[in-house]
């Protein structure tokens, strides 16, 4: 467990790797185990004599029998019993925000510090993801203190231990805010533990928004999956014709295209020859030799595919596909939307990912200009010998906002982050929204004022060229 209450920065050093074991070994140590379609009924202007019959579908004379008009029995809506819902109710929903003169933060890391030892100079990608992360929140941290906002932060290392004895540690329990974990079975738990504690819950790295349901503590600064497809949507609605593009499923993942239709339904496309096609892939061979992807691409028409696979274990087919695509692009006319975990994967092969049209949802772009990034950027040359990862920018930025939240609103700041804007961020951008439930056998009245938790909906379009990431106009 460690216990940060200054928030002094890593000590330098030359070599990358040996700085990234020391702060493993100076700040870590694990906790003790425990642990239809609708028919038009309107009648022909032409035709007076004539009225729809919903029962035949068809137009026939008028006759005193099917002209009869009905008499609706009005009736007056008890307002004392059910009052339509008004600004002030939804303001009333929202419990009381305790403000203090400081405010304690749990922050939970699987970075296994005791599993290292003096000999490596190496650690493994995910426990350096998250040294990472605990770099660039700590330099966060730095920046509250300068605008004179406090904050007592506990980062435990969480290691393996059972999510039940981080539940009972001090550090936790005492807890303002808890951010973490990673794995979602431990989300799940720590997400029940502060609900029933009512403490704010922020989850960095998950992306399933069904984790929050029912509960309002639970904060997710990713946008799930169903905000990424709803946003792929919405650009290609608003560039090009539904009719071009092509959602590419393997055989056996059906379901994702119902992902996308869900969508394009608020545009009103009902006909199919115009909406959005599926390209089923079934086709086990590493290069997918056997998908004859040439013969998909139109001529003078632009040619969208969408390809929702963001698993490790999809990397081979998506990189295939679109090497695939690349043969047959000779006029320029493919454009791919992918995932956001396609960003770090471009290693692969740079010039295929540059040299194709490839949009990528992320939910911000580094602002490279920025005072507050030249100054991370600094830090981490000296103290890394390399450039800020995203790990890096995300936790500068959600510190600093969170930070920024606890000092103007109190504990129960989550309430108020609809209408607050972060415009000095350095990576991440966020706009949240409340996630409301999605059951249609609940009062409208009763979605507004009993909301589930909050998401972060922003999200843009970036692509490789030139070998460095842009925004998609």
């Amino acid at each position: 467990m460690i216990s940060v209450r200054n928030h002094h920065l890593l000590l330098n050093g030359n070599n990358r790797w040996l700085a990234l074991f020391g702060l493993l070994l100076i700040f870590s140590c694990s906790i003790s185990k425990k642990t239809v379609e609708n028919k038009n009924t309107t009648s022909d202007l032409n035709d007076q004599k004539k009225v729809y019959n919903p029962l035949t579908g068809r137009y026939e004379p008028a006759t005193p029998a099917n002209t009869k008009v009905d008499t609706i029995q009005w009736t007056e809506i008890d307002e004392i019993a059910k009052p339509p819902l008004r600004d002030e109710d939804i303001a009333k929903s929202i419990p009381y925000s305790e403000k203090k003169s400081s405010y304690n933060i749990s922050l939970l890391l699987p970075l296994r510090g005791n599993q290292l030892n003096n000999s490596q100079t190496r650690v493994n990608k995910l426990t350096e993801k998250f040294v990472h992360y605990h770099a660039g929140f700590r330099m966060g941290l730095q920046k509250l203190d300068r605008e004179g906002i406090p904050l007592n932060v506990n980062i435990l290392d969480i290691g393996s231990e059972p999510i039940q004895q981080i539940q009972s540690s001090r550090e936790v329990e005492n807890a303002d805010v808890i951010i973490g974990p990673y794995r979602r079975t431990n989300i799940e738990a720590m997400a029940s533990y502060a609900k029933a504690r009512q403490i704010p819950i922020i989850t960095p790295w998950s992306s399933f928004d069904n984790l929050g349901d029912d509960n309002p503590y639970f904060i997710m600064p990713k946008p799930s999956f169903n905000s990424y497809c709803e946003a792929i949507v919405d650009d290609i609605m608003k560039k090009f014709h539904p009719r071009d593009v092509r959602i590419v499923i393997r055989e056996g993942d059906e379901y994702l295209y119902q992902q996308f239709h869900r969508y394009t339904n608020k545009y009103g496309i009902e006909d199919t020859a115009q909406s959005f096609k599926t390209y089923l892939v079934n086709d086990t061979t590493i290069e997918l030799s056997e998908t004859p992807v040439d013969s998909h691409l139109i001529e003078d028409r632009n040619n969208i595919f969408i390809i929702p696979y963001y698993r490790s274990t999809d990397e081979r087919f998506v990189y295939s596909f679109i090497r695939r695509l690349s043969i047959g692009n000779s006029n320029n006319s493919v454009y791919i939307y992918g995932m956001p975990q396609w960003k770090y994967r471009v290693e692969q092969d740079y010039y295929l990912y540059n040299s194709m049209k490839i949009y990528i949802p992320s939910t911000g772009l580094i602002q490279s200009d920025g005072w507050d990034y030249q100054q991370i950027t600094e830090r981490c040359i000296r103290d890394f010998g390399m450039l800020p990862t995203d790990d890096v920018l995300e936790a500068y930025d959600l510190i600093v906002f969170v930070g920024r939240m606890l000092f103007k609103y109190g504990k129960n700041f989550q309430y108020f982050m609809d209408v607050e804007s972060y415009d000095d961020h350095v990576f991440a951008s966020y706009k949240f929204q409340r996630m409301l439930p999605t059951f249609s056998a609940r009062a409208i009245d009763d979605r507004m004022l009993n909301n589930t938790g909050f998401e972060n909906k922003h999200v843009q379009l970036i692509q490789l060229k030139e070998f460095k990431y842009i925004k998609v106009n």
